[in-house]
């Protein structure tokens, strides 16, 4: 489709701006953001690696388990230094675990090339699914993602 004078590469994406939240899930050392041109326009999006961080962190309130683990079986191409870096500065216990929980299930190259004890998992019980199943590795309650009903 016709976006000003570009032709939109279809993956633009349009945003509600009474869907914008700011939450400062990394350290400011961390940038992790890609600049795109539209319309004369520069502007910095997210790389691959910081978005699906991103949008784990929103996992149960804004966004549900089963896509978050579709995208996540899909993103065979992430860098791992990028992720390194990400997750040695991401605030969010939560979002860190559920990321390692999802990535080691779908066994990609790249998680084997992260440094898992350089990442700090905190401690105590993260519940992500109410009434899930308890994950001993990642301390997280959620569901079981090799089921087939799923």
């Amino acid at each position: 489709k016709k976006v000003g004078n570009t032709n939109d590469p279809g993956w633009g994406i349009l945003v509600a701006l009474d869907k914008i939240r700011s939450v400062t899930l990394f350290d400011m050392s961390v940038n992790a953001l890609s600049k795109v041109k539209v319309d004369n326009i520069k502007i910095e999006i997210s790389t691959a690696e910081r978005a699906i961080l991103e949008y784990l962190h929103d996992v149960p309130k804004y966004e549900g388990i089963d896509e978050a683990n579709y995208i996540m079986e899909g993103l065979t191409s992430l860098r791992p230094t990028v992720l390194q870096e990400l997750m040695e500065s991401c605030k969010s216990i939560k979002t860190k675990r559920l990321f390692l929980y999802i990535a080691e299930h779908y066994n990609h190259t790249w998680f084997k090339k992260l440094n898992l004890s350089s990442i700090d998992l905190g401690s105590g019980k993260r519940e992500i699914i109410k009434g899930g199943k308890l994950d001993n590795k990642y301390n997280i309650v959620i569901t079981d993602l090799s089921r087939e009903d799923r």
